[in-house]
Order: C-alpha cells, then structure tokens, then sequence
C-alpha cells in the first residue's frame, strides 16, 4: 500500500525508518504514536476475561509502555475507554471467538499467490486497528478480502470481511470476479518493481472518493487530492512522510497517471465497500445491518 516505500526498500535498498530508541536512552511522558497504538492493539486483542485490565496495566508498565505514576493510569484509562467501543464492535462480527489463520494458494494470470490471511472468523474476516481511518488500512483489507473471495469456488464463497477502527465501521461484500480483480492490482504491482507507482494512498484515496462517491468536477477533487498531499499548518500532508520526501525534489504532480491509478485502484473497491461513521458519544449497539 506504499509503493514509493517498496520500490526504494527492494530495488535499492534504501531504508529511512529511525531508528528506536532503547529504554535507558528514553523515557515516556505520555503514551501516543507508535506506542499507544501497539498498546492500544494489545488492548483490543486480549482475553479480558482471563486478563483484567489491573493486570494489562501491569504488564504495560513493566513493560515500560505506560508513562510513570498517575500520568500513565490516565493514558491507560482514556486508551481502554476507546479499546472497549471497539471490542464492543468487534464482538458483533466475532462472537468472542478465536481467530485463525487461513492459508492462500492461488495461481492468478502469471501470478502465484502463497501465505496467509490473519483474523479470520466462521462469519467474517474482521480487521481491527486501534487507530483513525487510514486508507492503506482500507487498501489492506481489500487485498485479504479478494484472496479470501479467490480462494473458495463460487457456491461457497466467503461473504464478507470488516475493517473496523475508531471512527468507522465497514464492510466489503463478495465480488463476482476476484480472481479478476487480484489480477489486476498485481499488474500495478508488477509495474511498481520497475519504477515508483504514482499510487499515494492518502491523496489516491481522496481524489478517487471525491470524483467517484462524491461526484465533484476533475478541478475540485484534484485540489481535495492536493489538499491531502501538502497538509496545512494543523495536520502535515502525505508528502511529508520520509519516503515521498526523499525521493521527490520537485512538486509532486498529480497529473494523468496519478488519476488513471487512483480511480482504476478504487473504484472497484468503493463498488464492493459500505462503511457506518462511528459517533465517539455514543456506544454502537449493532452493525449487523451493514
């Protein structure tokens, strides 16, 4: 979902990830970034009934996750709260059961496919991040959600899978083709090997949602698309992330072939893709309408 990011990774080695810091060189004052999320992850995916939350706190500390003292029972308490709607949705989908792995092996075109797709239940395969919406996130569940669709014949078809987050709860339905579908993303993502793939995700997701969901003119979903890609003075635009600020010295352009890939990546997915905005006053009871 970060083609830039792959291409510079295995054509050229180049790696721009910082380094952690170890524990004797930092300490936590307050739990945000990588650290809440993990936790935050922790959080959602543990047995609360044989692992209370005194004892998650414990473990978080010992860990050094949580900042010191009363700093960090706040952070541990604001984090559950928002575990907890979270499980709440999951449970819907779930049934408090236990996950499991299904294998993959397809041949697609001239491709073949071999691994595994994780947080697969009798009902549902339901993706959970203990964060804000993020259209790699979306992207990523696409792609498990048409293997999954690949790998059973017609009669017996999965049926759905979920991405769940803080903000939103959605759901992709069974296509008719996925074999179809599979084929194509691996066409871009054979492209993507030989030179960067004008595929942003954040910006990509914008302009293919405001010219096909929204239905704006080419003028205004490029200038939301730009508005994603460059940020404002409140939130830093996608162009800012390490590996968009390396390679590209010059202004990104968003010119045909960033729209061409946007709307040929997305508008399957849309197509196949219902999603219920989660009101964070309000404790959602159900989701099984969607």
């Amino acid at each position: 979902t970060n083609p830039l990011k792959y291409f510079l990774n295995t054509r050229l080695g180049i790696y721009l990830e910082k380094e952690a810091e170890s524990p004797e060189t930092s300490e936590n004052f307050r739990l945000k970034g990588l650290e809440r999320y993990e936790a935050g992850q922790a959080f959602v995916h543990a047995d609360r009934e044989t692992r209370p939350s005194e004892e998650l706190m414990t473990l978080f500390k010992a860990r050094g996750i949580l900042p010191p003292e009363r700093v960090g029972e706040h952070d541990f308490t604001e984090m559950s709260l928002e575990a907890d709607e979270l499980v709440s949705r999951m449970h819907t989908w779930t049934r408090k059961k236990e996950p499991r792995e299904q294998s993959i092996s397809l041949q697609v075109g001239d491709f073949t496919i071999q691994g595994f797709v994780s947080d697969v239940y009798d009902h549902a395969m339901v993706y959970t991040r203990f964060a804000r919406f993020n259209p790699r996130d979306l992207v990523r569940c696409w792609i498990a959600h048409l293997q999954l669709c690949a790998g059973t014949v017609p009669k017996t078809r999965f049926s759905r899978s979920v991405y769940l987050c803080k903000e939103i709860s959605g759901v992709f339905s069974p296509p008719d083709i996925p074999r179809d579908l599979l084929e194509h993303l691996l066409q871009h993502y054979w492209q993507g090997l030989f030179s960067p793939l004008p595929f942003y995700a954040k910006t990509a997701y914008e302009y293919a949602r405001a010219s096909l969901i929204q239905d704006k003119p080419k003028k205004a979903a490029l200038a939301a698309a730009y508005g994603v890609l460059h940020g404002n003075r409140y939130s830093p635009g996608e162009i800012e992330e390490p590996y968009m600020n390396f390679y590209f010295d010059a202004p990104v352009l968003l010119d045909e072939m960033f729209e061409h890939t946007a709307l040929r990546l997305f508008k399957p997915l849309f197509k196949h893709y219902m999603s219920t905005p989660i009101n964070p006053l309000l404790k959602l009871k159900d989701t099984k309408h969607l």
